[in-house]
């Protein structure tokens, strides 16, 4: 079991010896969480018990080794005192965490012709955050996004970036990254039996699939009968008994999309009918990588029913001076995060197919 020599770097401070850390970081988030203890902790000696408790809603980078995994801002402070201890608890959210927070401020209410990535960074400029969006997809321009009235800059974004088949996945520099599963694995595998591999449990569940996807929409202009009422159904044929789903499409969509966001539908529902949670005693694959969301695992556990290609949805770091290092991962079928279909039979309860024809 390798520790990890966890690090963060806040003002001109470089603060080590933490006796607990968690870091939490999803797929599909779009913001990582943190939290941190450490006993008796020199750069408290020096404060002023009666100024301002330092630290809060400053800047952060947590560093694992020489990799950053965080950059974001401390949210709580919390210290815990006694004659014989003093222990002191940070906690808070990557950068991105502001654009979940924070309402949603436009001028106008509306973003028109613009691509998903510059009308996220156009409205988190107008709402005042300093949250920063990339993407590598090529997206067309969407011809109006239209805010709603208690959206927030996650919610307006999301929900455009959902219609597309794409996630808001948050960085370790505190950017977001509109984007999709590209296929990229990680090395080696996880294997039962064998190091890293602990433990896990594995769920199957089809309670949320349906054998018909209704999805509805209509057109932002037009009062013909397509533009008013836009409808498409997608069927499971792998589901026996009749159960039906009906999806609304947000704003503006033609049949087009609406085709598009029911095959989406369908995938993800498969796909997410199985999830395994190993957990391992390392924060890196077997080339020293950390493990990140969205990347492909090679996986063989027979008792877990696991043999094939699983993608990490999310994976929660944790280190203290009773369990040692962990990753806890949380793992997919590739297209429950809207990729293609890995190799090997660890795939979804269902339907077919793979998620390449929802690009542009």
């Amino acid at each position: 079991m390798a520790i990890e020599q966890v690090s963060v770097a806040l003002s001109s401070l470089r603060m080590t010896g933490w006796t607990s850390v968690s870091i939490d970081w999803d797929y599909e988030a779009a913001a990582q969480s943190f939290e941190l203890k450490v006993t008796e902790p020199e750069w408290t000696q020096a404060w002023d018990p009666g100024a301002a408790v330092p630290f809060l809603d400053e800047e952060l980078s947590i560093y694992a080794g020489g990799d950053l995994v965080v950059t974001g801002y401390i949210d709580t402070y919390e210290a815990n005192i006694s004659t014989d201890n003093h222990e002191v608890t940070i906690s808070g959210r990557s950068k991105s965490g502001d654009a979940i927070k924070s309402h949603a401020v436009h001028k106008t209410g509306r973003i028109e012709k613009k691509k998903l990535v510059d009308a996220a960074n156009e409205l988190s400029k107008s709402t005042g955050l300093q949250v920063k969006f990339t993407s590598d997809l090529s997206l067309k321009p969407i011809p109006k996004i239209q805010l709603a009235r208690d959206d927030t800059v996650f919610h307006a974004v999301e929900r455009e970036a959902r219609k597309q088949g794409a996630a808001l996945v948050p960085q370790p520099d505190g950017t977001v990254k509109i984007t999709r599963p590209k296929g990229d694995r990680h090395a080696g595998q996880l294997v039962e039996g064998f190091f890293p591999l602990k433990s896990g449990r594995v769920k199957f569940d089809r309670s949320g699939q349906h054998s018909h996807i209704h999805v509805r929409g209509q057109r932002a202009l037009g009062v013909d009968e397509k533009s008013l009422r836009v409808e498409h159904i997608e069927l499971d044929a792998t589901i026996k008994r009749i159960s039906r789903k009906i999806v609304h499409l947000e704003g503006d969509g033609d049949i087009k999309l609406a085709k598009k966001r029911g095959k989406h539908e369908v995938l993800r529902q498969a796909a997410k009918g199985k999830v395994w949670t190993p957990k391992v005693s390392s924060w890196r694959d077997s080339t020293g990588q950390l493990w990140t969301p969205g990347k492909l695992v090679a996986c063989r556990a027979p008792r877990w029913h696991i043999d094939g290609d699983m993608a990490i949805k999310s994976v929660s770091f944790s280190q203290d001076l009773t369990d040692g290092t962990i990753a806890d991962l949380t793992m997919v079928d590739p297209r429950a995060l809207g990729g293609s279909k890995g190799k090997g039979d660890a795939g979804a309860l269902g339907a077919g197919g793979d998620g390449k024809d929802l690009d542009e």
